[in-house]
């Protein structure tokens, strides 16, 4: 939906230019960026803490959400040697050790190729398909 209407919506607010002394690009800024906080915060209040308590789910999918996020908790625990127990709710207890940033985990990453080959992929791919979206 934001496809189809988000360019309509950009030129209407593009033809707010000059109101209140600001450019028609910077009320997209704005405007945009206010709904974006809006929905942000709104989420805090809207969503559900934990998976129990999500009131737009039956049980059987509450059982198989938890179900899912254990098996999956359990296999990374397991392939990083850290297994102690795992919590029924999913992810590692409190009695596992948390971990920490370490900025050579980060130059480690600026060194490998694959981050790169990455980067330059998804670079070359939005380029290309939003430079197709906006001339056509």
């Amino acid at each position: 939906m934001g496809g189809a209407f988000g360019g309509l919506l950009a030129s209407a607010i593009v033809n707010m230019d000059g109101l209140g002394g600001l450019a028609g690009w910077r009320w997209i800024f704005i405007l945009e960026g206010i709904a974006t906080i809006l929905i942000g915060v709104s989420m805090v209040y809207i969503l559900p803490p934990d998976l129990m308590s999500a009131g737009f789910l039956t049980e059987e999918e509450k059982r198989h959400a938890i179900m899912h996020f254990t098996c999956a908790s359990e296999d990374s625990i397991a392939s990083n040697n850290d297994a102690k127990e795992a919590n029924p709710y999913g992810g590692i207890t409190a009695s596992d050790e948390l971990e920490t940033f370490e900025m050579g985990e980060v130059w480690r990453g600026l060194r490998d190729i694959q981050t790169w080959l990455t980067g330059i992929a998804t670079l070359a791919l939005i380029v290309t398909l939003y430079s197709y979206a906006l001339f056509l």
